[in-house]
């Protein structure tokens, strides 16, 4: 419950909390296939930061404690939390795997 309210989730609908870093490569090509397979008109996307991002206006993962939690440890990963369904983590994957995941 905590975690929810932290990230703002909702008891309805579908949110994709997605773990990534300024700067990384791989966390830019999944920016790009969430934008060209418009993953936002399914889910909500709540991005969270590493700990060591140095940028304003974002959601920064002080310590690492979500990381932690989640057990992320491939940038990008995401959490998957869909109404009534458990949570699903989603981390190093192929770009046809991960749209699989979040497009079912």
């Amino acid at each position: 419950q905590y975690i929810a309210e932290t990230l703002g989730i909702s008891d309805t609908g579908q949110t994709l909390v997605y773990f990534c870093m300024d700067g990384c490569q791989d966390c830019e090509h999944a920016d790009e296939l969430i934008s060209q397979h418009e993953i936002a008109q399914h889910y909500e996307i709540k991005k969270i930061y590493r700990s060591d991002t140095d940028m304003d206006g974002v959601f920064i993962d002080e310590n690492d404690l979500l990381s932690t939690i989640f057990d992320v440890t491939w940038y990008p990963s995401f959490l998957i939390c869909r109404s009534g369904e458990p949570y699903q983590i989603v981390g190093k994957v192929s770009d046809q795997k991960l749209l699989e995941i979040l497009l079912k």
